[in-house]
Parts: C-alpha cells; structure tokens; sequence
C-alpha cells in the first residue's frame, strides 16, 4: 500500500528526490492537507526510510547510525503519540540531522489525494520558485558603493536560474569595478548551484584553473569523487 511520504536529501551540492513508498508525488506547490498515521505506517515508513538511507545515502557509515537512532527512539514509543503525517515527517527530519548534521536532509508528507502526477506538481513548484525569486531579486539583496570607495555585495541565495544569476552578477560586478575594495557578504546565504559560485568568482582569480568544489556521488563502486 502506498503511503504519502517522500525523502528530500541534498548532500554538498547533490540533490536527490527518493519515495519512501512507490507514489506519484515529488513535490507540492503549497502545504497540502494534513493525514493520519498509525502505528502500522509508522513501522513502514521507517523500514522504507533505512532501505533508502542505506542504499543512497552518501555516507553509509552515517546512514546506519541514522537508521539505528530512529528505529531506537520508535522501539522507545517516541513517535507512539504522533498521529499527524507532517508532524510525524517533521520529527523524523529532526532526528536525521540531530545524528548526521545534515541540513539538507528531510522527510517530507505529501498528499496522494490530490491525485496531481509529478510533471504538474514539478511546473507548479518551478513557477512558484521563480516567481519567489523574481519576488527577492534573485536572491542579490544589497549593490552598494560605501565610504571610502568599498563595494558591497549582499547575496541571499545562488539557487536562481543560472541565465539570472550570471545577468545579476554582470551587472553587479560592472557597478562594482572601480571599488579600491569589495566586501562579499555570504552571512545569511542559502547556498545552491556551483556553477554561480564558479562564475562570481571568475570575476576575482585569473585564468589559473582553480578547484571550486569535491562533490562525492553514491554509485554501486562507492563513493566517487567529481571535481
């Protein structure tokens, strides 16, 4: 029987969407409504959940310590008392991270109901974020030349559409160029796709190749460095 629960896990700059249960939903556009659970779907689901983490999981040493805690906290009765779907998905995220500190991972509780297949949730979540980001400026919060003749360059995000992101960069590094210094500030930064990283940086190093990021990817042979 499938059950409406998903696992979201983006380790370094790898994004992987999972079922922990076959269904037809990878996302959602908007909070979806709420569902119960019972002690039958909470076994399931946490079963499915060390399948996956086991199987996929960048590190395997991490996913079996991740596996061992929360089947210990179900045995314990922890979860015995949730009978929400969301709440039930929000506590497993929280004791994910709670053993591997990996913000990017969760568990997500989607609503099979409504019946959407994944190509009409996917458009509806992409126009969604683009229009968001459109909404924060694609995420550069603040071009400014301070006292002194100091550039400032506030970045919220790099997780735009990479044609926005370079045109945003082009234009900021254009007002910026004739600044004695340049402060970048990442503080409140979200993270996201390597290739803005790459291209703002460009701006800074020569044309020495320079080695941005290690990204290791599960497959069957281990794990596999990509420079």
């Amino acid at each position: 029987m499938a059950h409406p629960f998903i696992l979201s896990t983006i380790s370094l700059f790898v994004y992987a969407i999972v079922t922990l249960f076959p269904v037809s939903v990878l996302a959602q556009p908007e909070p979806t409504p709420d569902g119960p659970v019972d002690n039958r779907i909470r076994l399931e689901v946490i079963d499915s959940l060390a399948s996956i983490l086991i199987n996929g999981y960048f590190d395997p040493a991490t996913a079996k310590k991740m596996i061992a805690k929360i089947k210990n906290y179900h045995k314990a009765g922890k979860y015995q008392t949730i009978k929400s779907g969301q709440q039930f998905a929000l506590a497993l995220t929280q004791d994910l991270i709670e053993v591997s500190k990996d913000k990017h991972i969760r568990v997500e509780y989607v609503n099979a109901a409504e019946k959407k297949d994944s190509a009409e949730i996917m458009a509806a979540q992409n126009k969604k974020q683009q229009a968001f980001m459109a909404a924060v400026n694609h995420g550069f919060d603040k071009v400014e030349r301070l006292p002194g003749n100091v550039g400032l360059l506030e970045l919220r995000t790099f997780n735009a559409a990479i044609d926005k992101t370079t045109a945003k960069i082009d234009a900021a590094m254009k007002l910026l160029a004739d600044t004695d210094a340049l402060i970048i500030d990442l503080r409140y930064n979200s993270g996201g796709k390597p290739l803005a990283v790459e291209y703002l940086a460009s701006y800074l190093l020569d044309s020495k190749p320079q080695l941005f990021n290690t990204m290791r990817w599960r497959t069957a042979a281990g794990n596999q460095p990509v420079n």
